[in-house]
C-alpha cells in the first residue's frame, strides 16, 4: 500500500509513528529456526558460547576440535566444540476483528490494537525476528505472512487503524488454526475475548502445546462506568 494514495492512510502513518512504543518479549520455548538471532535456541551454531563437547564422529565439525578438551578428558577420539546459538523466531499477532471491538468510548478499540499490533512488529523487527497477523471475524479478514521489514508493522498497523469492525461471528477464529507457523512461534492474542468460553479452549488446546501464547485482552473503562441505571 502507498500512503500517497490516501491522506487518511498517511495520516494513520503519521499517528502511528509518534505512538509506538518498543517492548521486550520473551520466548520460553527452544527455538527451532537456522537465523541467528536473540532466543535460546536447539540450533548449534557459531556463536562463542560452548555449549558442550561431542566426540569427532558424532560432530564431524573439524574446524572446531578442542585439543585441550580432549587431552584433559584423556579421550584418544578428538572432541568437537558445540557452540550455542541464538536464534531468531517468528513473532503473530492473532487478532479479533468482530464488531464488539468497533467499540468507541474513553478511545477506539480498533486504534489502540493497531498501536499495540505496530509496536509489537516494531520490537519484531528491531532485534531479527519475523513478524505477521492474522485478523479474524466471521471467517479470515486478512492475512499478513510473517516477514522481516521496517515497514511491515506500519502496514500492518495501519490496515487495522482503518479497518471497520462489524463480524457477529468469532468463526474465524478456528480458520486461524491454519495460519499459525509450524515451528515454535510466539503469538499474540489480541481481543475483548468476548466469545464463549469452548471456543477460547479449542483454539488453546493444539497451539499452546507448539507455541507460547500469550492474551492481550482489550476493554475500554466505558463499558462499564457511568452505565443508566435500568433497575
Amino acid at each position: 500500500r502507498d500512503p500517497r494514495k490516501s491522506g487518511s492512510t498517511a495520516m494513520s502513518r503519521d499517528v502511528l509513528t509518534k505512538h509506538i512504543e518498543e517492548i521486550d518479549y520473551f520466548f520460553r520455548k527452544k527455538a527451532f529456526e537456522y537465523a541467528p538471532g536473540h532466543h535460546e535456541s536447539v540450533v548449534s551454531g557459531n556463536s562463542f558460547l560452548i555449549k558442550r563437547h561431542a566426540s569427532v564422529f558424532d560432530q564431524p565439525d573439524f574446524a572446531h576440535i578442542d585439543w585441550n578438551a580432549t587431552i584433559l578428558s584423556g579421550s584418544r577420539i578428538p572432541l568437537v566444540k558445540v557452540l550455542e546459538q541464538k536464534s531468531a523466531i517468528t513473532v503473530m499477532c492473532i487478532v479479533d476483528v468482530t464488531a464488539s471491538l468497533g467499540f468507541s468510548g474513553v478511545s477506539r478499540k480498533m486504534r489502540e490494537m493497531a498501536i499495540a499490533v505496530a509496536s509489537i512488529g516494531h520490537s519484531a523487527y528491531k532485534i531479527g525476528d519475523r513478524f505477521g497477523m492474522v485478523a479474524y471475524g466471521d471467517d479470515i479478514a486478512a492475512r499478513f505472512e510473517p516477514r522481516t521489514a521496517r515497514a511491515h508493522a506500519l502496514e500492518i498497523g495501519e490496515w487495522l487503524w482503518d479497518y471497520t469492525a462489524r463480524a457477529r461471528s468469532h468463526q474465524g477464529l478456528l480458520q486461524a488454526l491454519g495460519d499459525l507457523p509450524e515451528r515454535p512461534s510466539l503469538l499474540f492474542w489480541l481481543s475483548d475475548f468476548r466469545m464463549p468460553d469452548e471456543l477460547i479452549r479449542a483454539f488453546l488446546r493444539e497451539p499452546s502445546a507448539v507455541h507460547d501464547i500469550v492474551p492481550i485482552i482489550f476493554l475500554d473503562s466505558a463499558e462499564f462506568d457511568a452505565l443508566p441505571k435500568w433497575g
